[in-house]
């Protein structure tokens, strides 16, 4: 009966919190200076890859990994920019600019493999330093990758897929406006979607976007149509989201229909996202029951209805999102932005910060929430109980300075509570 009246009395305050309040963190002490262009989970911790030489303090060249608490670098690191990042075989395949020549003392092409544990050799794809790996995607069991190749003719972009051993070519891909490319590959339906800046595969005329079934080439609609006179070029990215497949870049037409840098894909029609965003869209993840966008200074969320802004307002151009343990990660370049007196370095986690006792306008915040270890508690000086769900008394804290932080190492996954002695007003926390 007890615990019973424990569980009500949390569910009652739990459901009272405010959950609206999110706002974004630096990651650690952040990437002080360059960019950052992929994060991709890999093994239970966070992969950022970019042009930088340090992540957290440490150093790090152009990738590293980030496990909750503290940066760490991928071996010696990389010598070219990273692009994006694929898992194949449970390992991480990278894919970079044509400077990317060595991994970890391991001469390579423009796209990197990493075991877990080192660096390992890959075979090349065209056989030249002037490789652009573009996008990476699994299809069928085998890898494929859209590579691009610079050279006095100008560039000349291809699709290829690896087995494990050795390449083969699938497609050529050609006339873009400016140049072609592939920057998105995504498999929906059983098939494998292109997308990017481009007019033909293998000579047959496509609109930016193409579906390869294994064997053949076809259209996706009337597709998203190139102009040299309007805003309406280039696909950044794909993802699936509630079933259909979500397109984004740069354009406002796709199968004829008046959208804006965005639209969606169910199979057979195009359909538009609501009024769609006013900015180029570059990246994509889907976390919980939303789709994040990222772009040209903004960073949104669709929840299948509305848009919405993703967390408090950051003027920064987001080329990466990813979801892990629960929060969502963004990053981007030249991002050195105040938040709540903290400032991001080009990589920030958005955590539910919410506020204590909102009646007296109290400024006391908490982050990461959900936590993993360590619980950060900002203004507010006092004495706290710390419960779980059931009311159960877990520990007190006295705090006396403005940045107290609390060790949750011990404390078993679940809903906590940090309670107040001077008035009973509560915050809830997630240990995961």
């Amino acid at each position: 009966m007890r615990k019973n009246i424990f569980l009500a009395l949390a569910i009652f305050v739990l459901l009272s919190l405010d959950s609206k309040s999110q706002t974004w963190t630096n990651v650690g002490s952040g990437i002080p200076s360059g960019s950052v262009y992929a994060i991709k989970e890999y093994n239970s911790e966070l992969i950022v890859g970019g042009v930088f030489n340090n992540a957290g303090g440490i150093s790090a060249k152009n990738i590293a990994k980030w496990d909750g608490l503290t940066w760490s670098s991928l071996g010696s690191g990389l010598n070219g920019a990273v692009q994006c990042f694929v898992i194949f075989n449970s390992e991480l395949y990278v894919g970079g600019n044509s400077n990317l020549t060595n991994a970890g003392g391991i001469s390579v092409q423009g796209l990197a493999r990493w075991n877990g544990t080192s660096w390992v050799s890959i075979p090349s794809i065209l056989g030249t330093s002037s490789t652009y790996i573009y996008a990476l995607e699994v299809y069928n069991n085998e890898l494929y990758a859209s590579v691009g190749l610079y050279g006095s003719g100008g560039t000349t972009v291809s699709i290829y897929k690896f087995n494990g051993s050795s390449w083969s070519a699938v497609a050529a891909v050609g006339n873009g406006i400016y140049a072609p490319s592939v920057n998105s590959l995504k498999v929906y339906n059983g098939d494998l979607y292109v997308g990017g800046e481009f007019s033909t595969v293998n000579g047959n005329s496509f609109n930016n976007i193409a579906k390869w079934n294994g064997s053949t080439w076809s259209s996706v609609g009337t597709g998203i149509p190139l102009s040299t006179t309007s805003h309406n070029r280039n696909i950044w990215d794909m993802e699936i989201f509630n079933g259909e497949l979500c397109v984004a870049g740069e354009f406002n037409y796709a199968d004829g229909l008046a959208v804006n840098n965005i639209a969606k894909w169910d199979g057979t029609n195009w359909t538009t996202m609501g009024t769609g965003c006013n900015y180029t869209i570059i990246d994509l993840e889907v976390f919980n029951t939303d789709l994040c966008v990222g772009g040209y200074y903004n960073i949104e969320k669709w929840d299948g209805t509305n848009w919405s802004t993703l967390g408090n307002q950051l003027f920064v151009t987001a080329h990466a999102l990813c979801a892990y343990n629960n929060v969502v990660f963004a990053g981007g370049y030249n991002w050195d932005q105040v938040v709540n007196s903290s400032t991001i370095y080009n990589i920030g986690q958005l955590s539910n910060l919410t506020s204590i006792n909102e009646e007296k306008k109290s400024n006391l915040l908490i982050y990461p929430n959900p936590t993993t270890d360590i619980l950060t508690i900002t203004n507010a000086k006092g004495s706290y109980f710390v419960t779980d769900i059931y009311g159960r008394m877990i520990t007190v804290i006295n705090i006396n300075t403005d940045n107290y932080q609390l060790n949750t190492k011990s404390f078993s996954s679940g809903i906590y509570f940090l309670i107040s002695k001077e008035d009973n007003s509560s915050i809830k926390f997630i240990k995961q």
